[in-house]
């Protein structure tokens, strides 16, 4: 099933990372700038547990086995890398990044988006969870046994919250497959499975709670993590409870908007980079900038969707189709 509510979410947390950083080159020239976006950040964690949501009921369409599997990991490839490839390779074109500041081994890190590497386009440190997240599921489809390895991670994750969370001395170190991350991951998988099940009068106390205390969380703090995560999937819960339902219809703008979101999430970063050094900074700039560098760049990633991203996925996705065994 196809949720359009899914998208509005995209397209809230696609903006709020961007306002998020455009906040950040901002106030490093402008000192009287407004602070209302220093928590954008946590539209990763929103990000993360759609990515359980979504990718859990896709995974689920897939008929167990190797072809299945393949299948599934490999069109999930396609969503991700031509798009980055030819995202970086522009921003390497025009100047915005330099080969010349890194190795031919980084640059192949960078070009695959190795874990732990220098990225260029910053942001694209998610993906490398993104792809670990296809794997997980390709395992799953391959065979659904295997769904053992998710309580194994859970159960690490978990363990992992609680040594950062409490004063419980746990020898654990937390790494990359196991953190709070996975957790939302998996936050996404469990809402998932249960949304249908929640009563209306639920549905609409999770999102109103959830939007509350994702904005103004009860543990405030500078960093990604489940005290935005849980609320993230509550939001979830009752957006497509409320959907499912068809208590709620999604204007088709912004199901466009939301999927232009994976572009405007790849070039928030160097577009703000390249226009803000002609821009002369005063104190007479305002909110009114904000509105404007936000439409331009949302604008730009609708209008890159439409010409380059969909006619480049549906070409690939038919290649795909012909060399499928």
């Amino acid at each position: 099933m196809f949720f359009r509510s899914i998208q509005l979410l995209r397209v809230v947390a696609a903006i709020y990372i961007t306002l998020f950083h455009i906040s950040y080159w901002w106030n490093k020239n402008n000192t009287s700038s407004p602070h209302i976006f220093d928590f954008g950040f946590s539209a990763v964690d929103l990000f993360f547990v759609i990515s359980g949501f979504v990718l859990y009921q896709s995974a689920s369409q897939y008929l167990q086995g190797a072809k299945g599997s393949f299948n599934f990991f490999f069109k999930r490839l396609l969503r991700i890398y031509p798009l980055y490839w030819f995202i970086l390779v522009i921003c390497i074109a025009c100047g915005i990044y330099k080969l010349s500041s890194v190795s031919v081994t980084e640059f192949l890190k960078i070009w695959l988006l190795f874990p732990n590497s220098r990225f260029f386009i910053y942001s694209t440190w998610t993906i490398c969870y993104e792809i670990f997240f296809y794997l997980l599921l390709s395992i799953y489809v391959f065979n659904h046994k295997a769904k053992w390895l998710f309580f194994v991670l859970l159960l690490l994750s978990v363990l992992t919250i609680l040594k950062k969370y409490s004063h419980i001395d746990i020898s654990l170190k937390e790494i990359g497959i196991y953190n709070e991350f996975i957790f939302e991951f998996f936050l996404g998988i469990f809402v998932a499975k249960i949304f249908k099940q929640i009563p209306l009068w639920f549905a609409l106390s999770l999102l109103i709670s959830g939007f509350y205390f994702f904005f103004f969380p009860l543990i405030p703090q500078p960093e990604y993590g489940i005290v935005y995560g849980i609320p993230a999937a509550a939001i979830l819960s009752g957006v497509t409870n409320l959907e499912y339902r068809k208590k709620i219809n999604i204007p088709a703008w912004i199901v466009l908007t939301g999927n232009a979101s994976y572009v405007l999430y790849l070039i928030h970063q160097p577009l703000v980079e390249t226009i803000f050094p002609y821009i002369h900074f005063t104190p007479t700039i305002n909110s009114t900038f904000y509105l404007a560098i936000i439409l331009l760049v949302v604008a730009i990633s609708v209008i890159i969707h439409l010409l380059i991203e969909k006619p480049m996925l549906e070409y690939l996705n038919n290649k795909l189709k012909k060399i499928i065994w």
